[in-house]
């Protein structure tokens, strides 16, 4: 069962959160890295300050979603 809870507003005071509140929809994001492993994603699509919660996007259409808290590094190549 999910439980719906707000997110714990001291978690998003970390300097990954921190950076995720200054991109806007759109913007190039190659890769995630989350405990260690690769996230291969093509744009940045929004951040839920209330949650935590980023969304990005692949060039298929999928959508990935992730806690910024529980983001290790993003990874922007121009």
């Amino acid at each position: 069962m999910c439980n719906h809870y707000r997110y714990n507003q001291n978690n998003l005071s970390s300097p990954m959160c921190k950076f995720l509140k200054t991109l806007t929809a759109g913007d190039d994001v190659d890769t995630l890295i989350i405990g260690g492993q690769t996230q291969a994603v093509d744009a940045f699509v929004s951040f839920d300050e209330k949650t935590g919660i980023a969304t990005f996007v692949r060039n298929n259409g999928a959508v990935f979603v992730v806690g910024c808290d529980q983001l290790d590094a993003v990874i922007i190549d121009e």
